[in-house]
């Protein structure tokens, strides 16, 4: 029977809070109101760090009871739980695409469309395109990282440092991209691995959580401060918002 941590879930709820909050923010005219809405974007970024939480947290589990990750067991696993109903609302999509007479982006179907198109509809399938290419990676990663210890800081440093230099850069067409999105799926990896790995490394930072915690929530406000335009108390573009918050 699995371990069940009750912080997850409270986690998990915030950030189906912060999601439903965006697409109100985006559908409905709400002023103000909805541009704090709006902020909910950054539940899709606690989404990935989750998704890197759970998934690093058991393949360190399965490699510290078996010394090693089955790879194509993980992948298959992983497939069957995402790949059917992606595709059968995937297919629904593209026949009414079709019946409107619009053209057709078959990179779609290889998840391939946030660099290849720019989401002229199905829209909402760019973040399973990250997880997608997530569980493409994290597997042989890991087990990289697990069985030759000195290559994981140099991988971890990259999966979490490329993505920012790249979002700092314009390293990217869209935001939604995979590579300006992965060091959020990486960080939940790297907390997995230090919680699994690394045991009392991982209890000298449940000590300084309340610290950490308050460190995040300024660093938020700040973020959030800097894109009002405290003139008028009114936001800037929505294009910023959309750009900086993921909405």
């Amino acid at each position: 029977m699995r371990e069940r941590i009750p912080s997850l879930d409270v986690v998990r709820a915030l950030a189906i809070l912060l999601v439903v909050n965006c697409h109100i923010a985006t559908s409905f005219e709400l002023g103000p109101i909805g541009a704090v809405l709006g902020l909910g974007g950054r539940g899709v970024d606690l989404f990935f760090v989750l998704s890197g939480w759970l998934l690093g947290r058991l393949l360190c589990q399965q490699f510290q009871s078996t010394g090693s990750i089955d790879v194509k067991q993980f992948w298959i696993r992983r497939w069957l739980r995402t790949l059917p109903a992606y595709y059968a609302v995937c297919a629904l999509t593209l026949v009414q695409t079709a019946i409107d007479g619009r053209p057709l982006e078959w990179a779609y179907l290889w998840f391939g469309q946030t660099y290849a198109t720019d989401l002229p509809y199905f829209g909402i399938s760019w973040s399973l395109c990250v997880e997608e290419h997530f569980y493409l990676l994290i597997a042989p990663a890991l087990l990289v990282c697990l069985r030759r210890r000195e290559t994981a800081v140099l991988l971890f440093a990259c999966m979490l440092l490329l993505p920012a230099a790249a979002r700092h850069n314009g390293l990217y067409t869209s935001i939604w991209q995979t590579h300006v999105r992965l060091d959020q799926c990486a960080m939940g990896v790297l907390l997995a691995y230090v919680n699994v790995m690394h045991p009392s490394t991982w209890r000298r930072l449940l000590k300084a959580l309340p610290i950490l915690l308050v460190g995040s929530v300024a660093l938020w406000l700040w973020q959030v401060s800097a894109r009002l335009d405290w003139t008028d108390g009114l936001p800037l573009d929505p294009a910023v918002w959309a750009g900086t918050f993921g909405v």
